[in-house]
């Protein structure tokens, strides 16, 4: 017996933006390890067919980057970041509500571009640069010692406290106001010391609370290295 057809929420209701859903199923990404196949009971997702593009969005904070149809079943392709496997499996796998909002800290390089999908930009470009400091150049946000030499400095724990402050504020006016996305995008000159620290930092701050989900991406922490600075 075939799985039952995917209820198209987008023939009843072009102009919909938003939608609740059951879990059918959500399995790896058989040519794609870092992306998972979701089936929903329902969905205002267009698949590609006839001509048309599949649409894109997020589903449950991950990116959508595919929507095909077969048989009359939908299958979303979500994108995820290197450690966020968790987090996908709490939201569709065990289906654990998420509330009204999912936020995503983001730390970046600003010589690699702002990230597009950010809400808020921080730059902390102020901060004394560790690439400067003998042996720390090649380590990142995520070693003790980088984060040790960003956050002795004074205005490091002002800059955190203030944000977490503000970010604290926000949370529950965005929910009211219906928001279901925010990014928080903390870059510094390469996404990889002074932003990875303080990135963290937030996190830290944020978690364990249950009126939002949370996760953390380090878009840039790996490029230097790559171009081999």
């Amino acid at each position: 017996m075939g799985m039952t057809e995917t209820i198209k929420l987008y023939d009843r209701d072009a102009y919909a933006t938003e939608f609740e859903a059951d879990i059918i199923s959500c399995e790896p990404n058989k040519a794609d390890d870092k992306r998972f196949d979701i089936i929903l009971n329902q969905t205002l997702f267009f698949p590609e067919e006839g001509g048309q593009s599949p649409d894109m969005g997020i589903l449950g904070g991950f990116r959508v980057v595919d929507v095909q149809i077969k048989n009359g079943v939908i299958t979303h392709t979500v994108d995820i970041s290197v450690g966020n496997e968790f987090e996908l499996e709490k939201i569709f796998v065990q289906n654990e509500d998420y509330k009204n909002l999912f936020i995503t800290i983001l730390s970046f390089g600003f010589k690699y571009g702002i990230p597009s999908d950010s809400d808020i930009v921080m730059d902390v470009r102020f901060l004394p640069n560790p690439y400067y400091v003998d042996g720390l150049r090649a380590k990142t946000g995520n070693d003790k010692e980088i984060q040790d030499y960003v956050m002795q400095f004074p205005e490091a724990n002002e800059f955190i406290d203030k944000l977490d402050d503000m970010i604290k504020f926000l949370i529950p006016n965005y929910i009211s106001e219906g928001k279901n996305q925010l990014v928080i995008s903390i870059g510094c000159t390469g996404g990889k010391h002074r932003s990875v620290t303080l990135a963290n930092e937030l996190y830290k701050r944020l978690s364990g609370c249950n009126d939002y989900g949370l996760k953390i991406e380090h878009r840039d922490i790996g490029k230097d290295a790559l171009r081999g600075k």
